[in-house]
């Protein structure tokens, strides 16, 4: 059994908030800066557009009407009637709109869009990378289960729905491995992980898919048995968690030469049951009520269950047992 240190309860990774309130900041930036280029773009309204088109038209003809009499001294009205006829004249002019108004609305368009683009694969990313970082700070990154914080954090949302719903009954179950120091001591830290992940596993196995199995640290684990239907569920849930941490574990020792050896390691487990019809008015409250539930399975020895029961109700039924055994 591993014991907890003061303020190990709620486990906050202060790098992956940082990280994740920098991310949020940077895409605010990057929207800002997109909303502006789209502002740009779309604010040149078609008043706007017609505006600057007549301009453009205006100087062209003012430019038009000032090189044909340099052109033609003797004949720029004749000149400038046989252009507007053939059409020539608005064939001059149509470069000048090209190059003075539709090549730069074009090149803001284009520009929007590989900005448009640009961003969208740096949110993704970000977006996947503030994801990873949050998983890590709810889970444990050796079994992959959920840590203690979200555990916590899981409890106190169902505790909140039992409050609304008081025939929802849920239970936590705190297990407790027997015997797991020595193989730490005897194979290495390396073959205790193997033990961890594969009684990882086994819990994942034993209760229904909408369970959470949460590993809170060194080799203590919790269940949270949601909507029981039976009074008497959780303690069959506990019954097969024993049975099978009862099984064998193998671990795999390195070898000095390369090879690899097995060992079967034995470890059982307590369990402490607490929640069920009984009232909490916070997490941590059920949790430290399971927890004592365990150490008093552990002390009936290895291999137990025992249901948390308040110490009022306990010495009255102990007494009711010994005034039974009197008569």
């Amino acid at each position: 059994m591993t014991k907890r240190r003061p303020g190990q309860e709620r486990v906050v990774c202060p790098a992956s908030a940082a990280m994740s309130q920098r991310i949020t900041s940077q895409d605010k930036i990057a929207a800002i800066l997109l909303r502006k280029d789209a502002a740009a773009f779309y604010t040149r309204t078609p008043l706007q557009f017609l505006i600057a088109l007549l301009g453009i038209v205006f100087i062209s003809e003012t430019l038009v009407m000032f090189l044909l009499p340099l052109l033609f001294p003797k004949d720029a009205n004749e000149a400038l009637v046989a252009l507007t006829d053939a059409g020539l004249l608005t064939l001059m002019i149509s470069p000048a709109v090209w190059l003075l108004l539709v090549r730069p609305l074009r090149a803001d368009a284009h520009r929007l869009a590989d900005l448009n683009e640009e961003l969208s694969t740096e949110v993704g990313t970000r977006v996947e990378l503030e994801q990873r970082l949050t998983r890590q700070a709810l889970h444990d990154p050796l079994t992959g289960l959920p840590n203690r914080a979200f555990f916590l954090q899981e409890l106190e949302r169902t505790l909140a729905r039992q409050q609304r719903q008081p025939q929802h009954r849920s239970t936590v179950l705190f297990i407790d491995l027997n015997h797991f120091k020595p193989v730490n001591d005897r194979w290495g830290h390396a073959a205790g992980d193997q033990v961890l992940v594969e009684v990882a596993r086994r819990l994942e196995s034993t209760v229904r898919p909408g369970d959470i199995v949460a590993r809170l640290g060194g080799d203590e684990f919790t269940v949270l048995l949601d909507c029981l239907e039976q009074a008497g569920h959780a303690a069959r849930v506990a019954e097969r968690i024993l049975e099978q941490l009862r099984h064998p574990f193998s671990v795999q020792e390195p070898q000095a030469g390369g090879g690899v050896e097995h060992h079967a390691v034995d470890v059982s487990a307590s369990i402490g049951i607490a929640g069920g019809e009984a009232s909490y008015e916070t997490a941590e409250a059920l949790l430290h009520d399971a927890d004592l539930a365990m150490y008093r399975a552990k002390a009936k020895g290895t291999g137990h269950f025992e249901i948390f029961v308040p110490v009022g109700q306990e010495c009255a039924a102990e007494e009711l047992a010994t005034e039974n055994s009197l008569r």
